[in-house]
Order: C-alpha cells, then structure tokens, then sequence
C-alpha cells in the first residue's frame, strides 16, 4: 500500500516479478499484468478475505501440529 490514511483511495505498488519459462514450478502471473497490463487510473473491485481464518483459542490442547495451506496474491512460499 502505498496511499496515506487520509487519503479516500487506495494506491498499491506492484513489484513486477518476472516470468521465467521453466525455472519456476508456478511462474508469476498476476505481477505482471498488473505491471504492464492494467492502464493508471483504472478501477477495479478488491475484497478482503476469502474465508474465515481463526485457530480456537485451545488449539494446543486439541493438537500439536498444525498445518496451514495458503493460495493467492499475497502467499509467498519458502
């Protein structure tokens, strides 16, 4: 984000990461075409979680591993 609190619109920057045909297992897709392929100004709906993420306030009694899968924008892998 790259918009002030005051501010009455959102401003993002996007760091274009470039797509290497067969280094990566799952190239980047969605930083370049937000890149090259969005003109400025354009507007376009964002929506903030897709689901509920929430650990019970227990977890450690009902486990000792837990596991998370995480997709999309935003995920990054390690």
């Amino acid at each position: 984000m790259c918009s002030a609190p005051h501010e009455a619109e959102i401003a993002v920057t996007i760091k274009e990461e470039a797509v290497r045909s067969g280094d990566d297992e799952v190239p980047a897709l969605l930083s370049p075409l937000l890149t090259y392929g969005m003109p400025p100004g354009r507007q376009m709906t964002v929506t903030g979680f897709g689901g509920p993420y929430v650990l019970p306030a227990n977890i450690e009694a009902l486990t000792d591993h837990v596991v998370h899968l995480c997709a999309g924008s935003g995920s990054c892998r390690t």
